[in-house]
């Protein structure tokens, strides 16, 4: 019998008798969906002592951060293919904001409670701070996580702080995968936006562990002389009057001025207005998502009840002629941002004429 057909079998016996479900693999995780469609997003249950279980946030302090939830995502095991299917988190989620028909049986055990990462940890036991005093945890504040399944190239993430929308930028480079920048090579001032946040300040980050050994990519530039003739004598058959430019091209280079353990970083803030638009997720600026700004937060707009007029509306807003510019609606079909968690949520796609 294969191992994943072990596992599913385990599974019923143990929600069948109300014990609690037996793993293998300390430290993997495993996501509790919140419908049959989610399978990126869920309560988080970690393997721990042979057993799944939850993780409690503290109900007052919300220890739960976006940090925490790239180390979850990033633990998830496929119960089918047992590989690891997920580049990181796109955003964490408090079980009390969901409906309680989301919350895992009474019987799955609360392990941790107090969890602090920084994004560097390879598992939740080595992040700076974890508790397993959970007596005073409910399943009502439970973890949950939405993960992201592919990530592109040019996609970035903070590891290295325990605050939300701080830490030293990781950005996938094509060849490379997942790297580090050095501190002053690199344009950052669209990773803040890019990571749902308005305003970016510049800081330099220290990390002393790394996660994979990530590489650390630096800019060059490049230059090549070229020579052209830019006369010819007919008589003589002969060019003449030769002249030279420098062609240069800007190129990633693993040297870097800096010390091994000092990385390009930011901190993020939101400092936009409520009823602010932007797209999020797609491919190019002109595609994704539609989230609107709410108390210093983006959200989701669900797609009920969504038609051409509020199309057009997010279309003026992002600067497009809502009466000359083309553009799509369509569905998401999976929830990207902090506020909704819905499976239908808006996505449209702009095309200037």
């Amino acid at each position: 019998m294969k191992l994943s057909s072990v596992l599913l079998l385990l599974q019923f016996l143990s929600v069948a008798f109300g014990q609690p479900e037996p793993c293998f693999y300390e430290g993997v995780v495993k996501l509790a969906p919140f419908n049959s469609n989610d399978r990126y997003a869920g309560i988080v249950e970690v393997c721990h002592n042979g057993y799944w279980g939850t993780i409690c946030t503290d109900s007052l302090t919300r220890s739960w951060s976006e940090k925490n939830a790239h180390i979850a995502c990033w633990n998830v095991i496929d119960p089918v293919t047992q590989t690891k299917p997920y580049s990181g988190a796109l955003n964490s989620v408090i079980l009390s904001t969901l409906p309680k028909s989301n919350q895992v049986s009474q019987s799955v055990p609360i392990h941790y409670r107090s969890v602090v990462c920084d994004g560097t940890e390879v598992t939740f036991a080595d992040c700076s701070q974890i508790s397993t005093n959970t007596s005073a945890c409910t399943h009502d504040y439970d973890a949950a996580v939405v993960c992201r399944q592919n990530s592109n190239d040019n996609d970035v993430r903070l590891v290295g702080s325990i605050t939300d929308g701080q830490g030293a930028v990781e950005m996938k480079v094509a060849t490379y995968g997942w790297v580090r920048l050095c501190p002053g090579d690199f344009d950052l001032s669209g990773v803040c936006n890019k990571l749902g946040y308005t305003s970016t300040n510049y800081q330099t980050y220290t990390i002393s562990t790394n996660r994979d050994s990530l590489t650390k990519l630096s800019l060059t530039t490049v230059c090549v002389t070229l020579y052209q003739y830019v006369d010819y004598d007919y008589y003589s058959k002969k060019k003449r009057d030769v002249e030279s430019y420098q062609s240069c091209t800007t190129e990633y280079t693993t040297i870097c001025d800096y010390s091994a353990t000092v990385y390009a970083g930011v901190i993020c803030s939101n400092t936009g207005t409520d009823g602010s638009v932007r797209l999020y997720g797609g491919s190019d600026p002109a595609i994704g998502n539609v989230e609107v700004l709410y108390n210093g937060v983006w959200g989701a707009v669900c797609a009920k009840g969504w038609n051409e007029d509020a199309g057009r509306l997010v279309c003026a807003q992002l600067g497009y002629d809502p009466n000359n510019d083309y553009f799509d609606i369509g569905f998401a079909g999976r929830p990207l941002a902090r506020i909704a968690l819905a499976t239908g949520l808006v996505r449209v796609r702009f095309k200037r004429h």
